[in-house]
């Protein structure tokens, strides 16, 4: 069972988020703040991060970066979630991409969709076996 952090500070985006992933068969850890996120990545050791862009504390720039910089955490995929796409920009796209995400999906989002692209990273970006 792939163990997915939930890093989102609207409750209701995340118990939608934890439902949907639950009833897929992950196991879902969540954390409502930058801060919060960045602690449970070493606490919970998850196969794949789901990021939030506007967050309290550490923003999720700020995470991601953190994320993409430490050794032992930049295996870990990131599927950023934000509202701040306006309709398809392929400018913060790139932004975030170059920040270490591996996938981008804007709010609102289909659950569908992003269950779909949940799976598709976990099968492109698989845990390294243990040594």
């Amino acid at each position: 069972m792939s163990r997915i952090l939930s890093i989102e500070d609207d409750a209701s985006i995340q118990q939608i988020i934890s439902t949907a992933l639950h009833l897929e068969g992950f196991d879902v850890h969540y954390a409502f703040s930058g801060d919060e996120g960045y602690k449970k990545l070493f606490a919970s050791d998850p196969d794949l991060v789901l990021l939030d862009m506007m967050l309290p504390g550490m923003s999720g720039a700020e995470v991601l970066k953190a994320v993409h910089s430490h050794p032992d955490l930049r295996r870990i995929p990131v599927i950023v979630m934000t509202a701040y796409g306006g309709g398809g920009s392929r400018v913060l796209e790139q932004t975030v991409r170059a920040l270490g995400a591996v996938e981008y999906i804007e709010k609102p989002f289909k659950v569908s969709e992003l269950v779909r692209r949940v799976k598709q990273c976990l099968a492109r970006h698989p845990r390294p076996a243990e040594p």
